[in-house]
């Protein structure tokens, strides 16, 4: 019996596109809410090539918030049926790339001291429709957000 090439999904790296820190005033232990909104960048001059771009938004209200705007490079096998197409594009690309959001998240706060304390996001399962937006449409701020558990 043939053996049938398995589709296969490659993480090329990471890019941090921008950090904003604001500090208000010297954090008290009070709620952080954290917002992330994950997007699928396609680029149709590269078939099998696409990015999610993720923005992550940490704030506690009146102490300080933080955005973070970074992207993952991947590679997708496209002999793949559409339907494993758009399992790793919406679901397995983001986790992939989520663990070095968080640590990247733990590591800034970490060196920020005493202004916001170490903060880690807790562990995010991503399912759904993430939008999908092609490189020749700049990314924008009227986002739909997918659901995260």
């Amino acid at each position: 019996m043939p053996v049938k090439n398995q589709p296969r999904l490659n993480f090329t790296g990471v890019d941090i596109h921008s950090v904003n820190v604001m500090i208000y005033n010297p954090y008290v232990d009070t709620e952080i809410k954290h917002t992330i909104i994950p997007r699928i960048l396609l680029d149709h001059d590269k078939p099998d090539y696409f990015r999610i771009i993720m923005e992550v938004n940490i704030e506690s209200d009146d102490f300080f918030k933080i955005d973070v705007s970074l992207s993952g490079q991947f590679i997708l096998n496209m002999e793949a049926e559409d339907e494993h197409k758009k399992v790793f594009m919406h679901v397995n690309a983001p986790a992939i790339l989520f663990p070095y959001v968080r640590s990247f998240i733990c590591t800034i706060t970490a060196n920020l001291g005493s202004s916001t304390g170490t903060i880690t996001i807790p562990p995010q399962i991503f399912k759904g429709d993430i939008e999908i937006i092609n490189g020749d449409n700049p990314v924008d701020d009227h986002s739909v957000e997918a659901e995260i558990e």
